[in-house]
């Protein structure tokens, strides 16, 4: 046996010296190494092969100074650390070092393990430089490609992607988790904005049948507008009982204001207003259409008379030539409301002869149910019965009536026993509710 061998070492000597080439089992070789199986084909049992050193993972480990491209057939990883030169050494199989770590050779039928066909695990940060170049993923499955379970998860059956949800069901699906309050930080579902301690937060938030909107809310904080599942709005409140509700937080102020209208506008013609109810509900104001009455005198006389002081009244009638509401019908005014109206009547006699030398009255009232609250009167003499004599008398002020009385005007002279023309064209009658 000793003799094989050195004649073998004799000869590879004489023939590598010769053309700096080896061959084993040729005298022909073509690299610096030429192995050649001696039975290349048949069916003999004898073993042609390359048999590489074997050796355990800690005496691969322990190793210093390794040539790059040497290579070992690694026998055993139970004994040392996979760390080091051996950080990819995880496995029985071959081995070469790149020249800083021994890294594995292609062991499965040409293929390599790689995450398209085994799972695994990486040893240290990786960085992808695509430079110019693109990356895409292709896929048909609803959890097509996930990150750390449901944190992040592309549906490709449906075009949607899912953050905190394996099943989105829409477009974008932020997870079915919400807050179980309006101050709970785990409604606080998207950020458009946020510090790096999370006080600062501008974005939206959910809780039971609410969406919420914040605009620098604290961690904790309500949002400063909610809109609720049966369709109110709040802004400065999180309970709206109405469709918009504004909470200012200050008593007396209501939060809501005009830009480009205030005071001093002018106001639309045939509009109504708006008032607040003592619920704080803005409703249209009722406008009252105040009642008004003018009218000039029909009657066309006083009676006669010769008693002072008293006499027979004659209730004054009017033709209307203005009567807002209809208030006023058949010489009576019916008040339409609650509240005070100014009067203004006055009666104007023709002149006339025969008058009483030493005393004459025109007397005038305002009656409310058949009591005066108006009153006035003229007592004067003349020197001469003759016609140049024509009394006036007026009433004029506030009145207080409550809704539903009746208003009406008298008048009474003490005019010698003979009937007093009045003048009608300037007689009159005004009443205006206040």
């Amino acid at each position: 046996m000793k003799t094989k061998i050195l004649s073998i070492t004799a000869a590879l000597f004489l023939y590598a010296n010769g053309y700096s080439q080896v061959g084993i089992n040729t005298m022909t070789p073509t690299s610096t190494l030429d192995v050649t199986a001696k039975n290349a084909t048949g069916t003999t049992t004898n073993v042609d092969g390359l048999l590489i050193p074997r050796v355990d993972r800690e005496r691969a480990q322990s190793m210093a100074s390794i040539p790059t491209s040497t290579m070992i057939y690694v026998n055993s990883f139970a004994t040392g650390t996979q760390t080091g030169t051996a950080a990819n050494i995880d496995a029985v199989g071959y081995y070469y070092y790149n020249g800083t770590i021994w890294d594995k050779l292609n062991t499965s039928s040409g293929s390599n393990t790689n995450i398209y066909n085994s799972d695994g695990s990486l040893n240290g940060n990786r960085v992808v430089t695509q430079a110019a170049n693109t990356l895409a993923f292709t896929g048909t499955a609803v959890n097509a490609f996930s990150v750390d379970g449901s944190t992040f998860s592309v549906d490709a059956a449906n075009k949607r992607i899912g953050i905190g949800t394996t099943s989105p069901a829409n477009k974008l699906h932020l997870g079915n988790d919400v807050g179980s309050s309006v101050t709970d930080v785990l409604g606080k579902k998207l950020a458009v904005y946020n510090n790096a301690g999370g006080t600062d937060f501008y974005g939206l938030g959910i809780n039971a049948a609410t969406l919420q909107f914040h605009a620098a809310s604290t961690a904790t904080a309500a949002p400063g507008m909610v809109l609720k599942g049966g369709g109110n709005v709040g802004i400065g409140t999180t309970s709206p009982t109405s469709r918009l509700e504004i909470s200012s937080g200050t008593s007396g102020i209501s939060g809501l204001k005009f830009t480009n209208m205030n005071s001093s506008s002018t106001p639309t013609a045939n509009a109504a207003g708006l008032a607040v109810d003592t619920n704080g509900n803005v409703v249209v104001q009722n406008v009252v259409q105040k009642a008004m009455v003018k009218g000039v005198i029909s009657t066309t006389s006083v009676a006669a008379n010769n008693s002072p002081s008293v006499g027979p009244f004659t209730q004054l009638s009017y033709s209307e030539s203005l009567d807002v509401g209809n208030n006023f019908a058949v010489n009576v005014f019916t008040a339409p409301r609650t509240g005070y109206y100014m009067v203004d009547a006055n009666i104007i006699i023709s002149p006339s002869i025969d008058w009483n030398l030493s005393t004459n009255e025109l007397y005038l009232d305002a009656q409310v149910n058949g009591t005066t609250t108006l009153a006035n009167s003229t007592v004067f003499s003349v020197a001469t019965n003759a016609s140049n004599w024509g009394p006036t008398v007026s009433i004029n002020g506030l009145v207080q009536m409550n809704a539903g009385q009746q208003l009406t005007i008298r008048a009474w002279m003490n005019n010698n026993n003979i009937a007093r023309t009045i003048q009608t064209g300037r007689t009159s009658l005004s009443i205006v509710e206040l």
